[in-house]
């Protein structure tokens, strides 16, 4: 009973903690910030001597772009804001619910010219995202979610959903496996355009302690998607002389990542905690990132 009544209050606290989360979370999107970046540094002019710098300035001068710059920094925002997976490969059930509110930690290449080039003030080396997420049991092993996502010190917001098929679950001498896919629309930035899904097949194993906690260890292996390109921007916008029609746009492309994903569930009664940790394979360096959620699962 102790347990139990224990238990209820941590539930209550979650929640309460989980709505002042939502609310600091708001106004953190309406503000410029260190994380917010701008195309045109991507973009050189190439004059008849042979000199480049960042502005054209009406020298008469050949816009040059900056592909693979472009490709390596899509890639590591699209990690940063790509879905989470933060559940086992066990499902909700018919009538279940998790309602939770989690934060992740992304390490970039802050250091890299593609990162200087576009940002005067310099990155955070880590990017952080506050996420509001919800999940749905529905009937023969199947389940639904959405979250909204916040890009800390940006602009940038994400919207998304997932789904997911669990055929293997509930055999005590076999571990859980699940299907899952999600997808992330990022807005905020009018010089790219960004949608990251993801992919994975996910395996976890419950196991009960003392009768009133379990313990939920998960795997995954995915891949991340990330269907990108760049609106009509201003190679030099702090010049008047560039002459018209000197706008540039980056193509649109998919870009991938491989992804290893490992966590652990611990639930007490309805609350549920979780820690996971991310490995990106396939850009210029391994991406990595931390997670943590709290939530209810009822």
């Amino acid at each position: 009973m102790i347990p139990r009544l224990i238990s209820r209050q941590l539930a209550i606290a979650a929640a309460r903690l989980m709505v002042l989360l939502a609310v600091l979370c708001a106004p953190a999107a309406s503000r410029a910030g260190p994380n917010d970046f701008r195309l045109s540094g991507l973009v050189r002019c190439q004059t008849a001597a042979g000199a480049s710098n960042y502005s054209c300035g009406g020298r008469g001068g050949v816009f040059e772009k900056d592909e693979a710059g472009f490709d390596s920094l899509m890639k590591e925002v699209g990690f940063a804001m790509a879905p989470r997976l933060l559940q086992p490969a066990e499902t909700l059930g018919l009538s279940g619910w998790d309602l939770g509110f989690f934060t992740s930690f992304t390490v970039i290449n802050a250091d890299q010219p593609y990162w200087k080039a576009v940002d005067d003030r310099a990155p955070d080396s880590v990017l952080s995202t506050g996420t509001l997420h919800a999940r749905k049991g529905l009937p023969f092993g199947f389940e639904i979610g959405g979250h909204f996502d916040v890009l800390f010190s940006s602009q940038l917001l994400g919207l998304g959903g997932e789904v997911k098929w669990a055929p293997l679950e509930g055999f005590w001498y076999l571990p859980d496996f699940a299907i899952r896919g999600a997808v992330t629309q990022v807005v905020g930035n009018s010089d790219i355009r960004l949608t990251v899904s993801e992919f994975n097949g996910v395996l976890s194993k419950e196991i009960g302690i003392l009768g009133n906690f379990t313990l939920t260890p998960f795997a995954a292996y995915g891949m991340n998607l990330v269907f990108t390109g760049g609106n009509l921007i201003d190679p030099s916008p702090s010049s008047l002389q560039d002459n018209p029609g000197t706008e540039v746009v980056f193509g649109q492309r998919t870009l991938s990542l491989h992804k290893l994903v490992g966590g652990l569930r611990l639930l007490v009664y309805k609350f549920a905690i979780y820690f996971e940790g991310d490995v990106a394979l396939g850009a210029d360096n391994p991406l990595y990132s931390l997670s943590g959620k709290i939530g209810l699962e009822f």
